[in-house]
C-alpha cells in the first residue's frame, strides 16, 4: 500500500490492519508492506499497533467452515474419489 498526506491516517491504519488479517492473510490483496513519508510514520506505527490489538483474533476455522469441508470431502467420496 502507497499512501500520501492526503490520506486520513486514522482510516489508513484500520484499512490497513483490516487488509492485513482479513481471512487470516490468506486473501489476495492482502496488505504486506504500507509505504508512507517519514512525518507521519510513527503516528501510523502507533494507530497500526492501537488497530491490531482491537483485531478480532477468531479461530482459523469455524464449525460451519469444519461442516462444509466434511460434505465436500463427503460428496467427493460418493463420486468415486480415492
Amino acid at each position: 500500500m502507497i499512501t500520501s498526506l492526503h490520506i486520513p491516517i486514522v482510516r489508513l491504519s484500520q484499512l490497513s490492519c483490516y487488509l492485513g488479517y482479513a481471512h487470516h492473510g490468506q486473501v489476495c490483496f492482502s496488505t504486506e508492506r504500507v509505504y508512507v513519508v517519514k512525518n507521519v510514520a510513527e503516528r501510523l506505527i502507533s494507530l497500526l499497533k492501537e488497530q491490531a490489538q482491537k483485531f478480532p483474533a477468531g479461530g482459523a476455522v469455524t464449525q460451519q467452515g469444519a461442516q462444509t469441508a466434511m460434505e465436500k470431502l463427503v460428496d467427493a467420496e460418493k463420486k468415486g474419489l480415492s
